[in-house]
């Protein structure tokens, strides 16, 4: 299994995140449970196929996990990021800096939905041009959902 050590990425999110009463690195944490491994922040370009196998080493094993992905917004500052617990159910999380489109980190929102039926996909060529910079190649295995609902609002 494999587990990133990249404490400093996570540390600089937690930083960023600041401004909230609630901080997206506290929130996955703390729902992924005790024990959790961090697979890792991928900042914006940073090749994240070692991050994702993490995420689905730990997934296959029913141990808990969390990972974080930036991505390229419209106009803010987004992650996505992903928690697993030891009983196999996962978890969705969304930050969006600034949701109304003032761009940055000025109005931090988190949101948690389920994500139903989590399984590795191989990403495709085609889907390449459509993953807002996160640095994957066709062949890549990436964590996604086979559905998901939205579940609560957690900052603000």
């Amino acid at each position: 299994m494999r587990a990133l050590t990249r404490l400093v990425p996570v540390l600089a999110l937690v930083s960023a995140l600041g401004a909230c009463a609630c901080d997206l690195h506290d929130e996955v944490m703390d729902w992924a449970g005790e024990g959790a491994v961090s697979c890792g922040l991928v900042q914006l370009g940073d090749p994240a196929a070692e991050a994702f196998a993490c995420a689905l080493d730990h997934l296959a094993a029913r141990e808990p996990f969390a990972l974080w992905v930036e991505l390229r917004g419209a106009d803010s500052h987004v992650i996505e990021a992903w928690a697993g617990r030891d009983d196999g159910s996962v978890a969705h999380f969304w930050y969006d800096g600034d949701p109304s489109g003032g761009g940055g980190d000025d109005d931090p929102h988190i949101a948690r939905w389920s994500c139903d039926d989590p399984h590795a996909e191989v990403v495709t060529e085609d889907e390449v041009a459509g993953l807002h910079g996160l640095a994957l190649v066709a062949g890549d295995e990436r964590l996604v959902c086979g559905g998901s609902t939205f579940l609560e609002d957690v900052c603000p």
